[in-house]
């Protein structure tokens, strides 16, 4: 038996105590999470919303390519003892990342939500404001910056769906002002 909104609250709670850093903070989270649920709706699919939820609240936590397996473990075991689910919420949160092939419809939907981010204009705006207060390095400041350049002329044609595209494309003018 699994607890969905025990296993969010938990991630919540993570988040807020020990964000990565103010980029891939509960904001982020919830975005992602918002926005593979749109595309579940905008493109008509039959995705498994609970997995789908799950995946897009942990993502990043522990790590920004799911690295901390055990933290994920842990967190959702507390929840859950069901390792089948488990083990598929690990699976897609290593699919999501930069660079890696997505196997599923939940992480083809997850890595399109997490790559919008990198043309939302709120997002690009909280993280510049997060690093001129002092909440970001400037060494990660810049090594985001860097990986930004390098990335997002890639992301459009890396996104499995119609609505993603469209969307990315809307948000990539405004995205590169605030980027320069």
């Amino acid at each position: 038996m699994k607890n969905i909104t025990s296993i969010i609250l938990e991630a919540q709670k993570q988040l807020i105590l020990n964000p990565i850093d103010l980029a891939h903070d509960i904001a982020h989270h919830y975005r992602v999470h918002e926005e593979s649920l749109k595309i579940n709706i905008k493109e008509k699919l039959n995705a498994d919303e609970d997995l789908l939820s799950v995946c897009a609240w942990y993502h990043d936590l522990g790590g920004r390519r799911g690295e901390n397996v055990n933290l994920i473990k842990t967190l959702i075991g507390k929840h859950t003892d069901d390792s089948s689910f488990v083990d598929k919420v690990i699976e897609i949160i290593h699919e999501h990342s930069f660079g890696e092939d997505q196997s599923s419809l939940e992480s083809k939907m997850l890595f399109d939500a997490d790559k919008l981010e990198y043309v939302n204009p709120l997002r690009l705006s909280s993280f510049l404001r997060a690093y001129k207060d002092g909440f970001l390095s400037e060494e990660k400041y810049k090594q985001y910056k860097k990986e930004w350049a390098q990335r997002v002329g890639k992301v459009k044609n890396m996104l499995h769906f119609d609505y993603s595209k469209e969307k990315f494309l809307k948000f990539l003018p405004q995205a590169e002002k605030i980027m320069r």
